[in-house]
């Protein structure tokens, strides 16, 4: 029976002293492309099982608002996956009026303390404001985007016919062998694109990718037109979007922890110390 105890207690205290590591706890900023980062002092750093970080770079005004610390709001959410990290990037871009871009980038990890300050600084901070999706969006217009005048157009449907509607146009593409194709009710005139890598614990790393736009040109959401978006969307080559590789990290000045945030970090080593001490004696 003592030994029995024995297993499961060490259990526990291996599970204890390894689930948590130490992550920027929450906080949300604005960042200039064209400025250092520095963090704000509420930055700080907690203890938790996984860390996060959120980018939304906008190109029209060129401004990151930088939010760590998020996955507590979504916890329920994400309860089901396992993973050491998960990068989400999504891109949105308008189509009329005042077309702008922008590009939401979302990464989860449990690889090490601040694991999410670095991948978001080394990698995605330096590689995204240096992105316009200009050539992107211009394509984009003249493809799905007619006078704005036109009160009516050719759309298909999920049935496979052809109808008149007076609203925009819609598809969306959930996976390669699905697609949905509507005019049932106003839309935004937006194309969005999502692209998901998932590295689970003890699975092989597997990647989606969903995308959707509404539309007003003639059969603008009918297999044709669909065929020259994927084209469009496989010549991009970083010009808007990128989908990050591990081994492209580029070098950044990391920024120094504060006075705050070191008083946590210490208790981090003295809660190693105390596992290693319940370990080995």
């Amino acid at each position: 029976m003592f030994f029995l105890w024995s297993i499961a207690s060490l259990s526990l205290i291996i599970k204890f002293c390894t689930s948590q590591q130490l992550c920027i706890d929450s906080c949300s900023f604005h960042h200039n492309f064209d400025e250092h980062l520095t963090l704000p002092p509420n930055c700080t750093l907690t203890q938790r099982h996984q860390c996060d970080v959120i980018l939304t770079f906008d190109y029209s005004t060129r401004i990151v608002n930088i939010q760590f610390g998020s996955y507590a709001h979504k916890q329920q959410q994400r309860d089901d996956m396992v993973y050491t990290s998960e990068l989400i990037t999504h891109t949105i871009i308008t189509l009329d009026g005042d077309s702008s871009a922008q590009n939401i980038v979302e990464y989860y990890c449990s690889t090490g303390d601040r694991c999410e300050y670095e991948y978001a600084i080394n990698q995605v901070l330096s590689l995204y404001i240096q992105k316009t999706c200009h050539r992107l969006r211009v394509n984009l217009i003249s493809l799905l985007h007619s006078d704005p005048s036109s009160s009516s157009r050719s759309c298909m449907v999920d049935d496979g016919d052809a109808s008149i509607c007076d609203q925009p146009c819609y598809l969306i593409s959930i996976n390669p062998n699905e697609t949905r194709r509507t005019c049932d009710r106003p839309r935004n005139l937006e194309f969005e694109t999502t692209i998901g890598r998932t590295t689970p614990t003890n699975k092989p790393e597997y990647s989606h990718r969903l995308y959707a736009y509404a539309c007003t040109t003639e059969l603008c959401n009918g297999n044709a037109k669909q065929q020259q978006i994927e084209k469009l969307l496989k010549s991009d080559d970083g010009e808007c979007f990128l989908f990050l590789e591990d081994g492209n990290q580029t070098t950044y000045e990391t920024t120094p922890i504060p006075h705050n945030q070191t008083i946590i970090y210490s208790n981090s080593i003295l809660l190693s110390i105390i596992c290693f001490l319940m370990l080995f004696y």
